[in-house]
Parts: C-alpha cells; structure tokens; sequence
C-alpha cells in the first residue's frame, strides 16, 4: 500500500477500540478516502468519547426532566409511558437541545478537534488507591474492630 500525503482536509473516525468496528475493508475503505481511524486507549470512553462526554449527558438530563413534568400533569397521574406517548416526548426533547452544538462542544471538551490534550480531565482516569484499596492494618486493630471495619 502506497504511502498517501494527507491534506487539510482529512477526516478522522473516532471509535473504541472493539472489534466490530475494525476490519481490514474499512482499513482500506478508510486510506483510500483520507481518513485517519483513531481508536480510544482503553478505559477512557469517559472521558474522551464526544457523545458521552456531552450529547448523551445533556440528552439523559432533558429527558428526566421532561418525563417528570409529563407525569406531573393532572391527566397523567396514574398512567405509565407507552410507546404511543414516548415519540412525541422524545421529540420534544430532540427540539429542546442544540444537538449540533453539543456535537461540537463534545468533541473540543474531549480535546479531539480542535486538537488540545490540555482540555482533557484526565483525573477521570486515575484511581485513587486511597479511597479505593484502601485495607485496614490488621496489626493496628483488635479483632472485634477489625470485623467492626471489614463490615462497612
């Protein structure tokens, strides 16, 4: 395969790194039409996946909202969401947000365009061992404390 010079106006497909998404077709399909596949390093979709990061936050977040004030109407009261009532709610919240918008504030919150690895919050990817392993010294407790610290 031929080395190709890319231009400006090259696209990148962003992507986790599973192997639904990857093929050598699409590899070849990608190189012959200038774009550039990225897989995400593992463990970071929260942080860096533009959907996640913003749409699907600010998308979750309208909905909840919108199904509770649906609820809290008089005619409501008492009755569940079928699909006959979700599509109209659903299009309601889609006519609520800015999608294109969000679209882009997602992709330049995760640092992917423009490009800024600075603008990422990589605190999201590390574990605080404190927190999370943290283990009592067994030699600092009796055991009746020791069963007491385990318990919660």
């Amino acid at each position: 395969m031929a080395h190709k010079k890319w231009s400006a106006k090259t696209s990148y497909f962003v992507h986790r790194r599973t192997k639904t998404h990857l093929s050598l077709q699409l590899s070849r399909w990608c190189d012959e039409n200038g774009i550039i596949l990225y897989a995400l390093p593992p463990n970071t979709t929260q942080i860096m996946q533009p959907a996640d990061v913003i749409v699907f936050k600010h998308l979750k977040s309208e909905w909840k909202k919108t199904v509770l004030e649906w609820q809290a109407k008089p005619e409501n009261i008492n009755c569940i969401l079928t699909k006959s009532t979700f599509c109209p709610l659903l299009v309601e919240v889609l006519n609520m947000l800015s999608l294109s918008k969000s679209i882009i504030n997602g992709f330049k919150r995760c640092g992917l365009y423009p490009l800024d690895p600075n603008v990422v919050d990589y605190s999201k990817c590390i574990q605080n061992k404190l927190e999370c392993n943290a283990k009592p010294d067994r030699q600092k407790f009796s055991p009746q404390e020791l069963d007491k610290t385990e318990q919660t």
